[in-house]
């Protein structure tokens, strides 16, 4: 979905891992907001997690604030 979302949005891929067994995930779409240094970030239909673990909830929605600070993002939808 996000090579096909592409020029417009750049797809980013966060990932919860137990060694190399993926646990929880989301695909990101980021965009530029115009004439701003910020982005926006977009996840379509939410990510993939077991809803019922607090702790990889947790985890994954962590991992997914950091890159929105790493990519100046200011909001999530």
């Amino acid at each position: 979905w996000g090579e096909v979302k592409k020029p417009q949005w750049q797809p980013l891929e966060v990932c919860v891992q137990d060694g190399s067994t993926p646990r929880a995930t989301a695909l990101i779409l980021k965009r530029k907001i115009p004439y701003s240094d910020r982005a926006m970030f977009y996840v379509s239909r939410g990510p993939i997690v077991d809803w019922n673990d607090e702790n990889l909830i947790r985890e994954l929605f962590e991992k997914i604030q950091q890159e929105a600070q790493r990519h100046k993002a200011a909001f999530i939808k």
